[in-house]
C-alpha cells in the first residue's frame, strides 16, 4: 500500500559458462560470478529436473500454510519496493518503507498531491511482484541467475536506510544475506534453482495478492486499497485498475512460460 505524504563449477557436474575477458583485472575472482550459465548445454532430462526443482521450491512456499506465512513477507517487500523505486524515478521523495507483522506494508513518499508521478507511484505496487518474478524466471532461463541475485541484493542494500521498523530491517537483511550467500557460492545449478524458486514465489504470490484484492473489492472492503486510491486520483473506476493489475500479472506469467519454453525447445 502506498501512503503519499504531500565460483567456477568443478568437472563432472559443471554447467558450462561463457567467460569474459577481464580475468587479469579480477584478483578476487568476483567477475567470474557474473559469467553467463549456458543452459542449452545441459541434457534435456537434467534441465527438466532443474526447472522442476526450482518450481518445487516456489510452490512449496505457496502451498504450505506456515511456510507461506513466513515467506509472503518477500512479496510484500517487493510490492513496497515497487512504490519506492517508481516514486524516486518520478521525482518524489522517499520518506520510509515499513512492513507490519500482519504482512501488510506502507511506503511513504512526499511530493505533488496529484499528477502523473503520484499516479505511477501508486500504480506500481501490485504489478511489481509478478513482473519481478517473471524477470527472475527469464534471467534463470537465459543463464543470468547470478546477476539477478546480485542485482536484487544491491537494490535492497541501497534502500535499507529507508526502512522504518525492525521487522522491515530484518526482512531486508534476511533476503540480502540469503541472496548474497547463494551468489558467493557461485554454483550455477544452485543459483538457477534458487532464482527459479524466487521467481515462482513472486509471480504466483503476486497473482494471489491481486486475486485477494479483487475479492476484497467485490465485498466492498477495500476503500483504502491502491486501486481505490488510483480511482480517487484519476476518476477512473477501481475495477479498471484491478483489470490492469490482472493484465500485467497475466502478461508476466506468459513471459515466464515463454522463456522456459524456448529453453526446453517446446
Amino acid at each position: 500500500m502506498l501512503l503519499p505524504a504531500i565460483a567456477v563449477p568443478g568437472p563432472g557436474n559443471a554447467l558450462p559458462v561463457l567467460r569474459g575477458g577481464f580475468d587479469g583485472l579480477d584478483r578476487l575472482g568476483l567477475l567470474e560470478r557474473f559469467d553467463r550459465a549456458e543452459l542449452d548445454a545441459l541434457e534435456p532430462e537434467r534441465l527438466i529436473l532443474l526447472l522442476a526443482g526450482g518450481l518445487a521450491l516456489g510452490l512449496l512456499a505457496l502451498t504450505v500454510p506456515r511456510l507461506w506465512l513466513l515467506l509472503r513477507i518477500g512479496v510484500t517487500v517487493v510490492h513496497e519496493l515497487g512504490h519506492a523505486v517508481v516514486g524516486i524515478l518520478t521525482g518524489r521523495r522517499l520518506l520510509g518503507i515499513r512492513v507490519s507483522w500482519d504482512m501488510s506494508g506502507e511506503t511513504v513518499t512526499t511530493g505533488k498531491p496529484r499528477g502523473i508521478g503520484l499516479i505511477l507511484t501508486t500504480l506500481a505496487g501490485y504489478p511489481i511482484p509478478p513482473v519481478v518474478g517473471a524477470v527472475f524466471l527469464w534471467a534463470a532461463a537465459a543463464g543470468w541467475a547470478q546477476l539477478a541475485l546480485f542485482a536484487g541484493a544491491v537494490l535492497l542494500v541501497l534502500l535499507l536506510v529507508m526502512v522504518r521498523s525492525l521487522l522491515t530491517a530484518a526482512a531486508f537483511l534476511a533476503v540480502i544475506a540469503f541472496q548474497g550467500i547463494v551468489w558467493w557460492l557461485d554454483e550455477p545449478l544452485v543459483s538457477t534453482a534458487v532464482v527459479i524458486g524466487i521467481g515462482v514465489l513472486l509471480l504466483a504470490g503476486g497473482l494471489r495478492a491481486i486475486g485477494g484484492l479483487m475479492s476484497s473489492h467485490a465485498r466492498g472492503r477495500a476503500e483504502c486499497s491502491d486501486a481505490a486510491a488510483l480511482a480517487r486520483l484519476t476518476h477512473v473506476p477501481a475495477a479498471l485498475w484491478l483489470g490492469l493489475f490482472a493484465l500485467v500479472g497475466a502478461a508476466s506469467a506468459l513471459l515466464a512460460a515463454w522463456s522456459w519454453a524456448r529453453v526446453l525447445g517446446l
